[in-house]
């Protein structure tokens, strides 16, 4: 079978960016081998400027140039350009946006995901900004000019939740979902109630392993959770919502005093979004619950996520994954670029 070459653009040199081009390093020789897939990489941007090379930049050199300190900008082999240049002039077949998540605008990645896709390019988005503001519009257009939206990584990390949803359990309505999606959110809990650490003191060692968002405040309010939620109900449930419709409470009220009440009445503390069938509509919610020790939500510690699922054709479905590195979220993105052109040339 012929090797199929794919060229990417990547947006974000992150914790998410980063561990996404050691995961095409690592897995090259699998890409080829059992997909006949070869990933190049012809447009690199971060916070400082973008760059291009047609013929492919050098992953590992790459790497090496930004864990020194510098710009995607001046990445070795490339030319400098307009980050609005980087997908049109390196002829790029895929954005692949991992820039931090921004919800209010959902830039910088809102706009260059609009414009990769009237250009019938496709999109894939770890970068839960852009999906969680303008789904609909963003499906749209790749409808319109024939490229492909896809964005598993936003929801769950590694956890295929989007896929699951939306695609495994077609056909069914989802009566009741409740999940764990914040894992910072999850480790501070975990960690308060199993030897009553300081709140801030989990926070900073979530955000030293680079799990926590660039602003945890997103994390700890809430909003993260909240937005992942919004996702699932625009893309998987068919509702056509935004965070204002999403109750949130976040974290930040709960001190040692909750924690040991709860663990005294032999519950845990759980921050769960909530999507529920009532009548003829969903309730959207995000607040900390106290759960029984014997609910599966219960069971999922530390850096896991996980989600509980009630259907009316398949009954009640549990998942878990347990993400200790940006790793699993970063290797969404390779399993959607893998999707989307298996499926495209099936």
């Amino acid at each position: 079978m012929t090797q199929q070459e794919i060229r990417i653009a990547l947006l974000g040199l992150g914790n998410i960016g980063r561990h996404f081009l050691h995961a095409v390093l690592t897995s090259r020789n699998r890409l080829k081998q059992w997909y006949q897939l070869q990933i190049k990489l012809v447009a690199v941007a971060d916070s400082h400027g973008a760059a291009i090379n047609k013929d492919g930049f050098d992953i590992a050199v790459l790497l090496q140039h930004k864990a020194a300190g510098n710009s995607a900008a001046t990445a070795p082999g490339g030319r400098q350009v307009d980050v609005t240049e980087m997908v049109p002039t390196s002829d790029a077949d895929f954005l692949l946006d991992a820039a931090p998540s921004n919800f209010k605008t959902g830039e910088p990645g809102l706009d260059l995901e609009r414009q990769t896709l009237r250009l019938g390019k496709s999109v894939i988005s770890a970068n839960k900004g852009p999906i969680a503001l303008a789904y609909h519009e963003l499906n749209a257009l790749a409808e319109a000019y024939g490229g492909h939206l896809a964005f598993s990584g936003t929801v769950g990390g590694g956890l295929p939740v989007i896929n699951l949803l939306c695609r495994e359990l077609i056909g069914a309505r989802l009566t009741r979902f409740q999940g764990i999606l914040n894992s910072t959110t999850n480790y501070i809990l975990t960690r308060l109630t199993e030897s009553n650490n300081p709140f801030i003191d989990a926070l900073k060692e979530a955000e030293e392993k680079g799990i926590a968002e660039t602003d945890s405040m997103q994390d700890v309010s809430g909003k993260d959770a909240a937005a992942k939620l919004v996702i699932i109900a625009n893309a998987a449930l068919g509702l056509h919502v935004t965070l204002n419709d999403v109750e949130t409470t976040g974290i930040i009220g709960i001190g040692l005093d909750q924690i040991i009440a709860a663990r005294q009445s032999d519950m845990v503390i759980k921050l769960v979004a909530s999507a529920i069938w009532q009548q003829d509509d969903y309730a959207l919610s995000v607040y900390p619950r106290w759960l029984s020790k014997n609910d599966f939500l219960a069971s999922v510690n530390g850096w896991e996520m996980g989600i509980e699922v009630e259907t009316d054709l398949f009954e009640t479905l549990y998942a878990k994954i347990n993400e200790r590195t940006p790793t699993p979220s970063a290797s969404a993105m390779l399993r959607d670029v893998i999707n989307t052109v298996r499926e495209c040339t099936v």
